[in-house]
């Protein structure tokens, strides 16, 4: 039997899956799968485990391979330049580049990086994309996964699994805004050429079902049901004037990530938007969203690159479509047909499973040599120490598979702690320090999606940037701090103060003063906020005046607060 690739996109109220097969000429969907589920009090995990158990028992998996999603809020990506060196250097180069980019410990996390596909000038930068995820996020995934029946083979994350679907299919062209809406997940992706930018939006689809389901007193499915079909309500007017704050705060999330983009990148001209997911098909956000933004809506309906097998009913898949794009991408880079490759499997649960597939050869060698004792003692009668022997000679391979499979399992162990740990000593102390930073803050911030949050109350964190003033040493090399400081910068912005010194007061209260009292900062030396002046709207014009203000009303101010935190720590310990 021909064997295929399951894409298997995991959310926390469904699981949506497709089945491919690839032939000599073509790439084929043979099925799909799709199980919705509500939050219960097992909790996530649980309900993980028992949908896929409950997908596993449904469909005939055997000798198929798995491929599964993460979501983007987990994640962390970034696109680097490296210099023109040979293509044998860049894994190691990589390496030192992940160690000072990304914002967590080494050892805490999986990660990979894609090198961007296109034509290189003689001496050009080489643009590369680092992915990377909390080690313990990707373990309880595949926990759940496995404890459900299941071994996964590929690990990739929800926005890159779409742009391989968007790249295999054509969709994109050289710029591209894509937004993916979700159930509790939202990916903004803008697609450049081969490479591309993502970022997480929080508003999401069971927002605007809660927003609905608060205002006219009914069931989470019922509101989802409203929400779908307000069109046919007779109180359509109502529904889309509930739902319409919370697409305001969506649009002006993209509003103001499209525009962060626009200005760190050369291509500025964007002009077409694709919309997906199951949420983009809320009335009237076809048309919104595109509107507001100054985009031309491209809607994908139909299969270019990818046959339908006779099983699959067409009417249902070309429905589905929209919220599909992560599984049909998974799928793909199951049966390596993706330009990203990227898979964030951790090493020991390749080599767990690689083992698992060998042990049925294992004990079949053992009943083999079992089987070969029982048949001399057969045929020699009463000569027993055949018999014995052979049975020695099985408990020997049994105890062998056994030492075997503890000292590889001990190795493996001791190969993943020593090797993170022979680059530690050179990022520990700047980890450490901006870990604190983002400890303090975050249960600080306020929730800008709370509909009780006044908007003299709001802060929103633009963007955040980390800079030391001694070069980075070489690994291995003993690092004294006394001499080295790091530069932590906030970008942010706050709705416009009547007075510039009341805006920083506040700016000073919600962001400086609990990181300065951490650190015992003083002002000047060791913090500054600075007004850095107006700056467009967050909120499109079109969505100003739902509530009765005036066009224009509302102003923001953008504010740069740096800290200047000593590195006083010996981070080698001696």
């Amino acid at each position: 039997m021909t064997k295929g690739v399951w894409g298997v996109d995991i959310s926390k109220s469904s699981i949506k899956c497709v089945r491919m097969e690839k032939s000599e000429s073509s790439i084929v969907v043979t099925d799909i799968v799709t199980i919705n589920y509500q939050p219960s009090e097992a909790g996530i995990e649980e309900q993980i485990k028992d949908v896929i158990a409950q997908f596993r028992s449904e469909n005939k998996l055997r000798g198929d391979k798995i491929a599964c999603s993460l979501p983007s809020h987990s994640t962390f990506n970034r696109l680097i330049k490296l210099p023109p060196i040979e293509d044998a250097k860049i894994p190691e180069i990589v390496k030192y580049e992940a160690q000072s980019q990304i914002p967590f410990p080494i050892d805490e996390v999986m990660w990979d990086y894609q090198i961007v596909d296109r034509q290189y000038q003689p001496n050009e930068e080489k643009e590369v994309i680092l992915f990377a995820i909390k080690r313990d996020v990707v373990e309880q995934l595949l926990d759940n996964i496995k404890q459900g029946g299941l071994f996964v083979d590929v690990v990739q994350f929800a926005p890159v699994a779409l742009c391989n679907f968007l790249f295999r299919e054509g969709q994109t062209g050289e710029l591209c805004v894509v937004v993916d809406i979700g159930a509790d997940n939202t990916d903004l992706i803008i697609i450049e050429g081969n490479k591309f930018w993502i970022r997480n939006i929080p508003i999401t689809g069971n927002d605007i079902t809660k927003a609905i389901q608060k205002e006219f007193n009914v069931s989470f499915e019922e509101a989802e049901q409203l929400k779908i079909k307000v069109a046919q309500s007779s109180q359509g007017s109502k529904i889309f004037n509930t739902i319409q704050p919370v697409l305001k705060d969506l649009i002006g999330e993209l509003h103001r990530s499209i525009g962060w983009y626009k200005s760190v990148s050369r291509q500025t001209k964007l002009e077409k938007i694709i919309l997906l997911g199951n949420g983009s098909k809320t009335i009237n956000f076809q048309r919104y969203i595109p509107q507001s933004l100054g985009l031309t809506l491209f809607n994908i309906s139909k299969l270019n690159s990818i046959e339908v097998g006779e099983k699959v009913n067409m009417e249902k898949l070309q429905e589905q479509i929209p919220a599909l794009g992560v599984a049909f991408g998974l799928a793909l880079q199951g049966l390596n047909e993706t330009k990203n490759k990227v898979n964030l499997l951790p090493p020991l649960y390749l080599k767990e499973k690689e083992l698992k597939k060998k042990q049925p050869f294992l004990v079949a060698t053992v009943a083999v040599i079992y089987l070969l004792a029982l048949m001399f003692y057969m045929n020699l009668g009463n000569e027993i120490e055949v018999l014995d022997k052979g049975l020695k000679a099985a408990t020997v391979v049994e105890n062998d598979y056994k030492g075997n499979k503890k000292a590889y399992d001990d190795a493996s162990f001791m190969d993943d702690v020593l090797k993170p740990l022979n680059n530690l000593a050179s990022i520990a102390v700047e980890k450490d320090i901006m870990l604190r930073v983002m400890n303090i803050l975050n249960p600080r911030l306020p929730d800008n999606s709370s509909k009780e949050l006044k908007d003299e109350d709001k802060l929103w964190v633009l963007d955040w940037t980390l800079d030391e003033t001694d070069k980075v040493p070489s690994p291995g090399q003993k690092i004294f701090s006394r001499n080295r400081v790091l530069n932590v910068t906030i970008d942010c912005a706050i709705a416009k103060r009547a007075t510039s010194e009341e805006g920083r007061n506040f700016v000073i209260k919600k962001i400086v003063e609990p990181v300065a009292n951490e650190f015992k900062l003083k002002e000047k030396e060791g913090y500054e906020a600075k007004d850095e002046g107006d700056i467009s709207e967050l909120i499109p014009k079109d969505f100003q005046s739902h509530k009765g203000g005036k066009e224009g009303e509302r102003k923001f101010t953008r504010f740069k607060v740096t800290f200047t935190i000593s590195m006083l720590t010996d981070v080698t310990g001696t």
